[in-house]
């Protein structure tokens, strides 16, 4: 049996074009914790062709080819730690970018809700994804606020349309996708003004939103002659790297968890003897992926990542270090 689970994890880890089951997205799709950091790689001023795609049943999506030069750093933070949290007594999620700008969140396991960014606070919201969701699922996402003379309402047509494999530079995952009829309406001085996008999230468990693609204003849907394309490029789950202590071990370790049994958290480490492209992921018993602690290239050193399973039944888990194809396993015991 232990062979069997071994197999079947590391088939999922490593054949670049798998193909992949149906899925169903949670609220721990979502790497949004304190601590976590998502490098991105995005298109900002020059609008580039795009064409999303069929959607439907087992598609791939291979967007390995599409090249944007504009890196943006996100950190996710406590909300009680920033400046405007009184104004969201309802979010317990928010990010950073530059450390300027605190965009606010809520995660439950029935809805992932966008609340508002520095001091515009959104009014009357209702959940951008609707939790759990999967293919064929779809609702209807509002907010509105007033900025100066100007108030501006924001309805979201979302359709869960298609689901498949996601190929790019965090390499083949599985993925459901979003495909989104946004309508803004700007109201000034008692005239509207209103526009429209199309935009499509790729969302992979314990990831989240992979990549994303928008249409300019008004351009038609799925064939955009030039939109805005976004793809993550690595995520940091509080992960950090120790102080050099003794020298590096001549290959990779991942040292036995500590407290194992664990309740609800744990402390995993690993060592790199050299540079090199790492995942390190906590599966159940049956080869469901629970968390994506990290994702992306790091230098040598010896890291800890912390592992929260406060959400997560008792039972085993498997925690998997992955680091240029080759894969460490280690059994987790979780006591509740």
């Amino acid at each position: 049996m232990k062979t069997i689970i071994r197999l079947a994890l590391f088939l999922c880890l490593c054949c670049p074009f798998i193909t992949w089951a149906q899925i169903t997205i949670q609220s721990n799709a979502f790497p949004t914790n304190p601590g976590t950091v998502i490098n991105r790689q995005f298109n900002v001023l020059s609008p580039i062709p795009l064409n999303p795609g069929p959607g439907g049943p087992d598609q791939i999506w291979d967007f390995t080819n599409i090249s944007v030069g504009t890196n943006e750093e996100q950190t996710w933070v406590d909300p009680a730690t920033t400046p405007h949290f009184s104004l969201y007594p309802d979010a317990n999620r928010c990010y950073t970018v530059g450390y300027a700008t605190y965009g606010y969140f809520s995660v439950t396991p029935s809805a992932y809700s966008w609340y508002g960014y520095d001091a515009t606070v959104f009014q009357d919201v209702t959940p951008y994804w609707v939790l759990p969701c999967t293919y064929g699922d779809s609702w209807t996402t509002t907010w509105w606020y007033t900025s100066g003379p100007t108030t501006t309402e924001q309805n979201l047509d979302c359709a869960v349309d298609g689901w498949g494999t996601l190929v790019d530079e965090m390499g083949s995952l599985p993925c459901l996708r979003l495909k989104i009829h946004w309508t803004s309406t700007l109201t000034f001085m008692g005239n509207p003004t209103v526009m429209t996008t199309w935009r499509y999230e790729w969302v992979v468990p314990s990831l989240g939103v992979v990549v994303t693609m928008e249409s300019e204003i008004d351009e038609p849907d799925p064939n955009f002659t030039e939109g805005f394309f976004r793809r993550m490029v690595s995520i940091s789950n509080g992960v950090h790297m120790l102080p050099q202590g003794a020298p590096l071990p001549n290959q990779v370790t991942l040292a036995p968890a500590f407290p194992n049994p664990f309740n609800p958290t744990t402390q995993i480490s690993f060592s790199l003897p050299k540079p090199g492209n790492v995942s390190l992921s906590v599966f159940d018993l049956i080869g469901c992926q629970v968390a994506q602690l990290a994702y992306g290239r790091f230098a040598a050193g010896e890291y800890q990542s912390t592992f929260d399973g406060s959400l997560l039944s008792s039972g085993l888990y498997f925690v998997n270090l992955t680091v240029d194809g080759a894969v460490y396993t280690q059994k987790l015991v979780l006591m509740k």
